[in-house]
């Protein structure tokens, strides 16, 4: 907890002049209202599991928007291929009126 605290308020660093911190407080607030086991885990990390996490998250949002957008293309092909049958057979049928009948 003191790692995660120590990095949220910036650790060693020496704040500019001037700065707020108010920022870092909303921050160490946050993180005291996260339960136990996110605290650890959040702690644990080193700065390449953060940067892999960070070039992780994206691609794991656009394979979550393209399963949606694969459900919308299928369910749009489907319609079409329904709609495509139910048109023809219209045609077909609207074209019969004007054969004459057979003998």
């Amino acid at each position: 907890m003191e790692r995660l605290s120590a990095r949220l308020s910036g650790g060693s660093q020496t704040r500019r002049a001037g700065s707020s911190t108010k920022p870092a407080r909303q921050a160490l607030q946050s993180v005291a209202e996260l339960s136990e086991q996110t605290r650890e885990f959040l702690s644990d990390l080193s700065r390449e599991d953060i940067a892999t996490l960070k070039t992780g998250l994206p691609l794991i949002r656009m394979i979550v928007s393209f399963g949606k957008v694969t459900k919308w293309l299928a369910i749009t092909t489907l319609g079409l291929v329904v709609g495509f049958a139910l048109l023809w057979e219209s045609l077909v049928k609207i074209v019969a009126w004007f054969r004459p009948p057979p003998v």
